[in-house]
């Protein structure tokens, strides 16, 4: 989890995403007993929510770190 808040935080400082936020059981874990999970749900606000693709630079800035979609 530490990799994608360095990531998250990079794309907000570089206005890829105006915020976001972590939900599901990642976020359930701060409140409760851990729980196993091998996921991460991550609800975000864009930059430029006016774009018609607006995951198109959070794809492009993945991808320049090595981290391809999948699935």
């Amino acid at each position: 989890m530490d990799k994608v808040a360095v990531l998250l935080n990079e794309m907000v400082e570089q206005g890829i995403i105006a915020d976001y936020a972590v939900f599901d059981a990642v976020a359930q874990m701060r409140y409760t007993k851990v729980v196993v999970t091998f996921d991460a749900d991550i609800l975000v606000a864009v930059a430029e929510p006016e774009k018609l693709n607006v995951l198109s630079p959070i794809y492009a800035f993945c991808r320049e770190r090595g981290y391809l979609p999948e699935g």
